[in-house]
């Protein structure tokens, strides 16, 4: 398989075990079609090289506005075959630059454009798609921020929240560090927030085993980098997400 140093080209790269179905289609195809639909191409991330998974983040006039978020339709894509076009909402949060992917378990197959059969009118039906449940996002939101958390219920989700990443914290407190005055209030929202900082942004001291006479015990290890992956910090939003819905707004 060949290295492809730039994502957004329009070179057609030369693909292994793909079959004659599958058609290369540029992600600067892919942004030219989107704009053609009143959104603005604001933010992209892409891998260092190769063919890997990058993203794109459009606005969009007509996106709701609300105070102290920045509401952005996100799309992924990969050039090695690996994965579809696929979108996204993304919420960007002012108060401490977090921008997370809420995950909606029912825009799994309607938000995804395979590159076989790719065409505009599936573009603006995926996209149709995904911004009528923005208002299902800022629900869950305005739930969370409403919903005070029991000590009880924030270590349910602090313990499962650190399983979603090799990195594990030496200290699983450390996940829920208050960086940001504003998120001081011990409600749903802030505690995600927290959590959600950390794991993406990293920071913390990983736990790591060092041998001991009779065994082995955890003890401080070096501190966790940002993940950077486009797939990683993609794939542990939407798991974060999901788990703080299920587990921060149980009853």
């Amino acid at each position: 398989m060949s290295e492809l140093l730039n994502p957004f080209t329009t070179t057609i790269p030369k693909l292994e075990r793909v079959t004659d179905k599958y058609r290369f289609i540029s992600t600067a195809e892919f942004i030219k079609d989107v704009e053609s639909f009143g959104y603005k191409l604001e933010e992209t991330r892409a891998p260092r090289s190769g063919l890997g998974m990058h993203s794109m983040a459009f606005s969009h006039p007509n996106m709701p506005k609300v105070e102290g978020l920045d509401l952005r339709l996100l799309a992924t894509n990969s050039h090695d075959a690996t994965s579809a076009f696929r979108l996204h909402i993304q919420v960007g949060v002012n108060i401490c630059a977090n921008v997370l992917t809420a995950f909606i378990p029912d825009l799994a197959a309607a938000s995804r454009i395979v590159h076989r059969g790719y065409a505009v009118d599936k573009v603006a039906k995926a996209i149709d798609t995904v911004r009528n449940r923005v208002d299902y996002v800022l629900g869950s939101i305005d739930a969370m921020q409403l919903k005070d958390v029991t000590p009880e219920r924030a270590a349910e989700f602090l313990t499962k929240a650190a399983e979603l990443r090799d990195a594990k914290p030496f200290r699983i407190l450390d996940l829920q560090e208050v960086r940001h005055s504003q998120q001081r209030e011990n409600n749903a929202w802030n505690v995600f927030n927290r959590v959600q900082e950390s794991l993406i942004r990293g920071g913390y001291s990983t736990a790591e085993t060092v041998a001991v006479q009779g065994g082995t015990r955890l003890v401080p290890g070096r501190k966790a980098r940002e993940i950077t992956s486009v797939r990683d910090r993609v794939q542990t939003n939407y798991k974060l997400w999901e788990l703080a819905v299920e587990t921060l707004l149980k009853a």
